[in-house]
């Protein structure tokens, strides 16, 4: 059995030494700063009460329809990024026999619908990533990508848009959208800039006669066929096919929102795993 120290009565009131008095002041300043550090550091740095999300201008409007898609998205973002999750947590099956968390665990733990079945029984680290490389390289190629076909389409397909007297009848509704504004009657009065309520009313329409009539007419260094091909079904002739590229245009779109919409679900699915 070890020998215990002993430690006479006198020590244990004896006058720490000036040094070791000093340290201690300093050691229990460090401990007790920990907290407002944190809270200073938070407020300054990390802001957890705010998201930023990049894609809006700080200028621009933005409908909360899609805010609420970019702001998972950043906050999916930040915790990839910012928070370091693999390193605080045990994601996968690690050498001590600990196994990370699975999509289905929680909800059936606690009686909550599976929403999505094609992801049960797969690491939520793996759904994480499978997200995230959605967000940062698929869906900026798609958003490319239509951007790419809806100039095609309104360069070479639908012509220019342009307005024109309308030549309808103008009904009571018409003659209502048509009245001005009460700012526009304000900036009247005040001289500022005059409008004419008796101004002709106008339609919106496209002008193809610049548009070409057949493939001789394109020159090659101004369309990236490489990717229109891609939308044209193996025939470069189906942009004569009236709707053919607008189609395929509304079908990009049609897609890009089915995975925005899709995959935002998805991560709050992922809500009850996300914790470091």
């Amino acid at each position: 059995m070890p020998e215990v120290e002993k430690i006479e009565l006198e020590e244990l009131f004896k006058k720490p030494s000036f040094l070791k008095s000093c340290w201690w002041r300093v050691e229990n300043f460090f401990k007790d700063w920990v907290y407002p550090a944190d809270s200073l550091k938070n407020a300054l740095f990390n802001r957890y009460d705010l998201v930023k999300m990049h894609d809006i201008p700080r200028t621009q409007y933005s409908d909360v329809l899609e805010r609420v898609f970019l702001a998972n998205m950043e906050l999916l973002v930040d915790f990839m990024e910012k928070e370091n999750p693999e390193k605080y947590v045990v994601w996968y099956k690690d050498k001590y026999g600990n196994e990370g968390h699975k999509y289905g665990e929680y909800e059936h733990a606690n009686n909550i619908p599976i929403l999505f079945p094609e992801y049960e029984g797969k690491y939520v680290m793996d759904i994480l990533k499978e997200l995230y490389h959605w967000w940062k390289t698929d869906y900026p190629n798609l958003v490319d990508e239509k951007e790419i076909l809806l100039s095609f389409w309104g360069r070479y397909v639908s012509g220019e848009m342009k307005s024109k007297p309308w030549e309808g009848e103008v009904d009571e509704d018409m003659k209502e959208r048509k009245q001005l504004s009460f700012w526009q009657k304000t900036l009247q009065f005040l001289k500022i800039k005059e409008y004419d309520e008796e101004e002709e009313f106008q339609e919106i329409v496209f002008d193809t006669s610049e548009c070409p009539t057949s493939l001789d007419d394109f020159k090659d260094e101004q369309v990236n066929w490489e990717f229109i091909d891609k939308y044209l079904d193996g025939d470069r002739n189906n942009i004569f096919v009236e709707g053919f590229v607008k189609g395929k245009l509304d079908g990009l779109k049609m897609r890009i929102e089915q995975e925005k919409q899709k995959n935002l679900h998805l991560f709050v699915e992922m809500r009850n795993y996300l914790w470091t």
